[in-house]
């Protein structure tokens, strides 16, 4: 099992800023035209949003942790999709995949929470790191 601290989870999500940009927010499902038209969606599914595209590219925070964190080479992101991201974060964990400590548990949840109400990345990263410093 690959265990990983505090600072190596925060510098995958400000990897995962530099990457995408400080100011770019996840999409909302209500807006998103694919959903719209009920066609398939790189952002979104049924049950919510998404960790992972088609083609097995991190959408969200957490996918991109989880994609930098752990081969996911192997993995079957499909059954991640739709769950909340503490459940995903547990069901690696029960597979064997991944651990983390209470405090970086808990920012990466803050993280993905403030990324999920339409936060930027760049703001949500920051306003995680600042409350679980």
């Amino acid at each position: 099992m690959k265990t990983m601290t505090y600072g190596e989870v925060l510098a995958i999500l400000n990897d995962a800023v530099a990457e995408r940009g400080a100011d770019w927010v996840y999409p909302d499902q209500v807006d998103c035209d694919a959903c719209i038209d009920q066609e398939p969606c790189d952002w979104h599914c049924s049950e919510g949003c998404r960790y992972f595209t088609y083609d097995k590219q991190p959408c969200c925070l957490v996918g991109y942790f989880i994609d930098k964190a752990i081969d996911t080479s192997q993995l079957d992101t499909n059954i991640l999709e739709g769950e909340a991201a503490t459940a995903v974060l547990k069901q690696l964990e029960m597979w064997d995949a991944l651990s983390l400590d209470e405090r970086t548990w808990e920012m990466l949840m803050i993280a993905q929470s403030y990324q999920d109400s339409y936060k930027t990345w760049g703001e949500s990263v920051s306003l995680a790191a600042g409350a679980t410093f």
